[in-house]
């Protein structure tokens, strides 16, 4: 999740939107993630979500036919040509650093059940402390 997030960075993650079953696009969430038959705990941000029609063509994503600013991203490129549209309890993730994320675009989307929850702070490093991310 570089830049946004580093490995060794702490953070902590609210579970109430599980209960409510609504994340937005632009969330930074923990999921479950099963890539090779292991279920890993990952973090990603969420790209699309559920009825979305998502493209990814020419090195740019667009949601919905709007092409989506992303201005976290270190690099503007987005690897991939992809066209789906994402189901009632879908949501297609991916890492903010694009050129090494294993994400949605090589295993399709995640179940809306295999989010945890959404990350709210990062409270280490103590110099970049930072909520609602």
């Amino acid at each position: 999740m570089e830049p946004a997030l580093s490995n060794r960075d702490r953070i902590a993650v609210s579970r109430v939107l599980v209960w409510i079953g609504k994340y937005s696009r632009g969330d930074t969430v923990i999921c479950r993630y099963a890539l090779d038959g292991n279920e890993d705990y990952i973090v990603k941000r969420i790209i699309g979500v559920p009825g979305d029609l998502l493209v990814i063509h020419d090195g740019s994503v667009y949601v919905n036919g709007v092409a989506l600013y992303e201005g976290y991203l270190l690099n503007n490129y987005t690897s991939g040509e992809i066209e789906m549209e994402l189901a009632d309890d879908e949501y297609f993730i991916m890492g903010d650093n694009r050129s090494i994320s294993t994400d949605s675009r090589y295993s399709g989307p995640i179940k809306a059940k295999n989010v945890i929850g959404r990350v709210v702070l990062r409270w280490y490093p103590f110099d970049k402390i930072s909520i609602n991310y």
